[in-house]
């Protein structure tokens, strides 16, 4: 008799511990930032905003082109010191915010991750138009990109969008963007894809943040972003939630 009580005590208290494990993990005790990143025009910003309308996510958006300012819109005048910096004053308010958001215990999805990625990316093969290596301003930008990587905060997870060149070209032509009529911008595809994935790959590897790849699909954005948010829940990134509930 007293075994049988001792199982039935063991087999209770791995249950509560199994229920505690569960909640530590999924209760929100803390919260959680992922981050997209891929090519521009790649559904990062649709998917974004998608998912927060599924689920009770916070979701932090890059301005759109129309609200860019002219330092970005007229890099011939401004050059690409100012440019870049003009983009940085963009990115800048929305990492900060995303920190915040976390210590709410929310899980907030940032649109977009260049900020930190860019860094690497000027070290990639194929990627000076970016900003010419002779520009005399180049070694500053360089110093302090590196500066953002190292005391930037860093999201727990980066998802990379993995689009195939068929679907980004139907996915731009849905947006109309001045800036993806750049010279070359559409010709560059595979070679910036690469070092996009190179870069995030670099960052995740120093920074020990998690990495999830994501092919994006033609058709239902909904599904796509319950597909997503699959991936997310599989990977411990995120708990389950029924959207339907919501």
């Amino acid at each position: 008799m007293k075994m049988i009580l001792l199982k039935k005590l063991l087999v209770n208290c791995s249950r509560c511990f199994l229920l505690f494990a569960s909640q530590l993990l999924f209760s929100g005790n803390q919260g959680v930032i992922v981050a997209f990143a891929g090519l521009s025009g790649s559904g990062k910003t649709t998917t974004a905003k998608e998912l927060a309308l599924l689920y009770p996510y916070k979701c932090l958006i890059e301005p759109e082109e129309s609200e860019w300012p002219d330092v970005i819109k007229e890099r011939e005048s401004f050059g690409d010191f100012t440019m870049w910096m003009g983009f940085r004053e963009l990115w800048l308010p929305l990492q900060f915010e995303a920190q915040n958001l976390k210590k709410q215990k929310q899980t907030v999805f940032l649109d977009s991750y260049f900020i930190k990625i860019i860094g690497y990316e000027l070290d990639e093969i194929g990627m000076e138009w970016l900003f010419p290596k002779e520009d005399p301003y180049y070694p500053s930008f360089y110093q302090i990109c590196q500066l953002d990587i190292k005391h930037l905060p860093d999201p727990d997870c980066i998802v990379l969008f993995d689009i195939s060149y068929e679907l980004w070209l139907q996915l731009l032509a849905t947006r109309n963007r001045e800036w993806d009529k750049t010279p070359g911008f559409l010709e560059s595809y595979q070679q910036t894809k690469d070092a996009i994935e190179h870069s995030v790959q670099k960052l995740c590897n120093a920074r020990n943040i998690k990495l999830i790849y994501f092919k994006p699909e033609l058709g239902d954005i909904s599904k796509q972003a319950i597909r997503l948010h699959e991936l997310l829940v599989e990977a411990q990134i995120l708990s389950s939630i029924d959207n339907h509930d919501i």
